[in-house]
């Protein structure tokens, strides 16, 4: 499946690049058609020729590597500072002796998506918890 900004779908991803790779459209005429750039209709046929209809499928666009990743280790240290003294992010760098500013957006994000993950568990608890007393409730009333 496509995902929802993607100007084609693998189905007409092939149509165009057989346009092309077989049928002899110029890059411009086919992408006219499909209303992509010739570049894109380039990048298309080229991937068809080499992966065939393979090619044609949805790739992650996540990265290969991450050279400038939060160190594991790092990451349980602000953790751990956040969950046992409750210390914001200039505090935490004040802690581990980290006074730049990066450090300071580094261990600010990763509280904020600690935070999230937190208040997601919370409300599926609550949803469950909501779930269960109304059936409880309809079960006692039933009897």
């Amino acid at each position: 499946m496509s995902h929802a900004n993607a100007a084609l779908t693998p189905r007409a991803r092939l149509r165009l690049a057989t346009l092309i790779v077989e049928s002899g459209w110029t890059y411009s005429a086919a992408a006219k058609m499909f209303m992509v750039s010739p570049r894109t209709a380039a990048k298309w046929a080229g991937r068809y020729r080499v992966e065939g209809s393979a090619g044609m499928a949805d790739r992650s666009s996540r990265p290969h590597r991450s050279p400038t990743k939060t160190p594991e280790q790092l990451v349980r240290r602000i953790v751990g500072l956040r969950w046992r003294h409750r210390l914001g992010p200039v505090q935490i760098a004040g802690q581990l002796k980290e006074a730049d500013a990066q450090f300071r957006r580094t261990a600010a994000n990763l509280l904020e998506m600690l935070s999230d993950r937190i208040e997601a568990d919370a409300e599926e608890k609550r949803l469950i918890a909501t779930r269960t007393s109304g059936l409880e409730l309809a079960a006692a009333q039933s009897e």
